[in-house]
């Protein structure tokens, strides 16, 4: 029998108690596995999905403030009508068809079936896109190119600085030699008429 489900469960055929503190380093890894198929795009959408680690994460974080395991249906529509309110979106859905238990909680099954059933989009305006671009390389082809034309020239540039440092430089040793030399050819000079 898998370790992540619970021992009472294991005869009946009803849904399982999912241990979620067992599962979660493969839900992790899978959610992170997730994150790099994004960046197929050589352009940022003006609309992408929100991603299952964000919502994981507020579910996270809403668990940690209710201290268990389930989370408090009221918190669970703040949390969405929040999302929602600075996403742009209508609520227009009934939050109460969620707790499908009914138990006033609402576990992660049910707040990833609002990510299932629901199509949650991050809209990107163009400043917001040309934010991601400069600084995220991984989120698009553009940004990843972007990124290395940067390091190029950066590259570039402060092997130009180095040259020119070198340059003047050696400029500096030269001068001083033409000094020292001009020192002994007029040395050389007293010294020559000084016997003649």
């Amino acid at each position: 029998m898998p370790t992540h489900l619970a021992p009472e469960h294991a005869d009946d055929c009803s849904r399982p108690d999912i241990d979620l503190e067992a599962l979660e380093p493969t839900i992790l890894h899978l959610l992170e596995a997730g994150l790099t198929s994004n960046s197929h795009h050589f352009v940022i959408p003006k609309e992408r999905p929100v991603e299952l680690l964000d919502l994981y994460a507020i579910f996270l974080h809403l668990q940690q403030q209710a201290g268990t395991e389930n989370v408090l249906f009221e918190a669970f529509q703040r949390a969405f009508e929040r999302l929602f309110y600075m996403l742009g979106e209508p609520p227009d859905f009934d939050m109460k068809e969620y707790d499908i238990d009914g138990d006033g909680s609402v576990s992660w099954a049910e707040f990833y079936s609002v990510y299932k059933r629901r199509k949650i989009l991050v809209r990107c305006s163009i400043f917001d896109r040309l934010f991601l671009t400069f600084t995220h390389p991984e989120t698009s082809g553009l940004a990843n190119l972007t990124s290395a034309l940067i390091m190029a020239f950066e590259m570039l540039s402060r092997m130009t600085g180095e040259l020119r440092q070198r340059r003047e430089q050696f400029s500096d040793i030269r001068d001083s030699v033409h000094t020292v030399s001009a020192r002994v050819d007029r040395r050389l000079c007293e010294l020559g008429s000084s016997l003649a």
